[in-house]
């Protein structure tokens, strides 16, 4: 009877327990991915630029937080979606530098100092960014294809983030917990701060030699795995022993195709509020350009706060309704992220970003619009109108009806959430009142949006 029992359970609630899914979604600009993904309450960013590939950044969601977060982005030295996905191989290999943009390669020197090494195949985002409070903290987590045989190795993957402004020497965040060691492959493993690690590494990889913790791992029973458990694989370099895959989490296993990562770490520095200061986060390949890293960056989770403990501390004043954000970053801060219609201390809405020629609500955007249907159903005196907009391209009929289906597409939102639809009043405006630059991918980006605005009746 207990095995039958075991078994059943085995049909019925194996895929709910192993068959977790990681979303990804590279469709957003470095740009919004920043402003409206990661930063959080307490802090302003601007100027974004990346350096690597499309395919290498992204929004990610996953259905649980087994990992320490469910959402944010995640950045990687190859291509995120080779590596969102069950892990089956021990190495899996991309590119992230745009080698057709940047024809000769530069290897990062912050990097560099902090791996004590070359770095190859980077990936590479920053930004300026203002702190309301006198300290700023993030969440993350890396990752590596490189892990766990390579440990100890030159292969010593790197990630950073480097901080600097308003006189403060470069430093870098990226650290391990009450160290001044960076976050690399053989600062923080399965034998170095174990307790930070997670193995997701079940391979024995016999074309690894010397005395590599993988070989010595499995040693003595490659002639066993040779034979009889994993012939298949023979010929591309490794065996899966499945004694090692039971040891695993099962449920990182179906969903990270990384061969081991960090629990989520904190970073955190005490800065001058109300003062530019620029960030890097930068992760590279060490030594060759193949076997993957990444870092996932927790959603809403860079944000300033206040620390009456830190030394010498001195209050503050809240200078936002005076500040000149404009003039600070050095150049205007479009509207489509900046301009926020504050009802009142409770509620704000910001603008709604689309795709080009398409009108389908973002998910990122969802939460918010259900926020404000929650808003609306409490405030029965509140009626709002939805401002449908496109960039230029294309003719001025078809972005009237592109605007239009746009706003109405966020009118059938609401409804859907209960608001009756004689409160809402959508406009379609084309590309007529664009808000940033209709030349440049950026500026058009930022005018395909829906603005809402909310009137008291």
């Amino acid at each position: 009877m207990y095995k039958l029992t075991v078994i059943l359970i085995t049909i019925f609630f194996g895929p709910m327990l192993f068959g977790q899914t990681i979303k990804i979604d590279t469709s957003f600009t470095a740009d919004y991915l920043v402003e409206k993904i990661l930063a959080g309450k307490g802090i302003r960013v601007g100027n974004v630029s990346m350096t690597g590939l499309k395919h290498s950044l992204c929004y990610f969601e996953m259905d649980t937080n087994v990992i320490g977060m469910k959402n944010g982005l995640l950045l990687s030295t190859g291509n995120v979606f080779d590596i969102a996905k069950e892990n089956t191989l021990p190495g899996t290999s991309g590119t992230a530098w745009d080698y057709n943009k940047f024809k000769r390669y530069k290897s990062d020197r912050d990097l560099n100092s902090l791996c004590r090494g070359i770095t190859y195949d980077q990936m590479i985002l920053e930004f300026d960014f203002v702190a309301f409070d006198n300290k700023i903290i993030f969440n993350f987590a890396f990752a590596s294809e490189e892990y766990t045989e390579y440990v100890g190795s030159k292969f010593n993957d790197v990630f950073a983030f480097m901080i600097t402004g308003d006189g403060l020497k470069k430093k870098n965040l990226a650290v391990i917990p009450g160290t001044n060691e960076p976050i690399t492959i053989n600062n923080i493993n399965q034998k170095n701060h174990a307790a930070l690690f997670v193995d997701n590494d079940y391979f024995y990889n016999y074309s690894v030699s010397g005395n590599s913790t993988n070989r010595m791992k499995f040693i003595g029973i490659k002639p066993v795995l040779n034979k009889i458990l994993d012939v298949g694989n023979k010929s591309k370099g490794f065996y899966c022993v499945e004694s090692e895959k039971r040891k695993l989490n099962q449920v990182i296993v179906s969903t990270i195709g990384f061969d081991g990562l960090t629990r989520v770490l904190h970073a955190s520095c005490v800065v001058k509020p109300w003062t530019l200061y620029h960030l890097k986060i930068a992760l590279g390949d060490v030594g060759d350009a193949i076997f993957d890293s990444g870092v996932f960056l927790e959603e809403k989770s860079f944000i300033s706060e206040k620390d009456t403990t830190v030394k010498n501390f001195n209050d503050y004043p809240n200078l936002f309704a005076t500040i000149d954000f404009d003039s600070i970053f050095g150049h205007k801060i479009e509207q489509t992220y900046d301009t926020v219609q504050v009802i009142d201390e409770q509620f704000k809405i910001t603008d709604i970003n689309f795709d080009t020629d398409k009108y389908d609500i973002p998910d990122t955007s969802k939460m918010e619009l259900d926020r404000l249907a929650k808003y609306l159903l409490d405030n029965t005196s509140y009626r709002i109108t939805i401002n449908g907009h496109t960039d230029n391209q294309g003719s001025r009929d078809y972005n009237v009806t592109l605007s239009e289906n746009r706003a109405t597409a966020v009118m059938d939102y609401l409804t859907t959430k209960g608001i009756d639809n004689t409160r809402l009043k959508t406009q379609a405006f084309s590309f007529d009142i664009p808000v940033a630059d209709n030349t440049l991918d950026k500026g058009r980006a930022r005018n395909r949006r829906v603005e809402v605005k909310i009137h008291y009746e």
